[in-house]
C-alpha cells in the first residue's frame, strides 16, 4: 500500500497559488492513469478531512489525498487517513512546494526536519515522527521576491508560469511519482535529485 498525500489549500481562490503545487501534481499525476477502465475517482470525505481517491497499480493499492484542512492544519487529515488505512508513516509521500528549491526542480527525500513548511510541521507534530517520504518541488524564483514568503506562496501563477507548469513540471512531477511507485524510493531519488 502507498498513500500520497500532496498539500495545499482548500477553496478556489488558492487553486492556482504557488502554495497548492502539491495539490495540483497529485491531481495532474491522478489524470494521467485514468482510463476508460479504471481512474482517480475523488470524493470528499468529511470524517478524514479530505479528498481521497484509490487507485490499482498491479497489485498494490495507492491511496491519493488531498487535505481539506488549510495547509498549517494539514496533519490533523493525515493522521486521520493513515489510522483509517491501517498504515504507517512509511507507506506515506508528501508531495509539496519548497522555497528553497530552485522553480520546477524536484527533489525526493526520505525523513528529515520540516523546513520551515507549516503543512510539513503539521504532519510530523500529528504523525509524532519525520520518517516519511516527501517529493518537493521547487518554487523559488528566479530572482528573489520582495514579498514575505508567506504572501510569495498564496500569490497565483503568472502566466509564463502557469504555461512552465502545465506543459514542462507537472508531467516531470508525474514522471518522477511513477518512477517512485514503479522503482522505490532510493531509485527515484538516484534519478530525479
Amino acid at each position: 500500500m502507498k498513500i500520497i498525500v500532496g498539500l495545499g489549500n482548500p477553496g478556489p481562490q488558492y487553486q492556482n497559488t504557488r502554495h497548492n503545487l502539491g495539490f495540483l501534481a497529485v491531481r495532474h499525476w491522478a489524470q494521467t492513469q485514468t482510463t476508460s477502465a479504471t481512474g482517480a475517482f475523488w470524493r470528499a470525505d468529511s470524517r478524514l478531512q479530505c479528498l481521497r481517491a484509490q487507485l490499482l497499480q498491479s497489485a498494490e493499492k495507492i491511496y491519493l489525498a488531498l487535505p481539506l484542512t488549510f495547509m498549517n492544519e494539514s496533519g490533523t487529515a493525515v493522521a486521520k487517513l493513515l489510522r483509517a488505512c491501517h498504515a504507517t508513516p512509511a507507506d506515506l509521500l508528501v508531495v509539496h512546494d519548497d522555497l528553497d528549491l530552485p522553480w520546477g526542480k524536484l527533489r525526493f527525500k526520505d525523513g528529515g526536519s520540516d523546513g520551515g513548511h507549516n503543512g510539513l510541521k503539521s504532519i510530523i507534530q500529528h504523525l509524532q515522527t519525520s520518517d516519511f517520504a516527501r517529493l518537493k518541488i521547487g518554487l523559488a524564483p528566479d530572482t528573489p521576491s520582495r514579498l514575505p514568503a508567506e504572501k510569495f506562496v498564496l500569490r497565483p501563477f503568472s502566466r509564463a508560469d502557469l504555461k512552465n507548469l502545465e506543459q514542462e513540471i507537472l508531467p516531470a512531477t508525474s514522471s518522477a511519482l511513477d518512477d517512485y511507485l514503479q522503482s522505490g524510493l532510493p531509485a527515484a531519488m538516484n534519478r530525479h535529485n
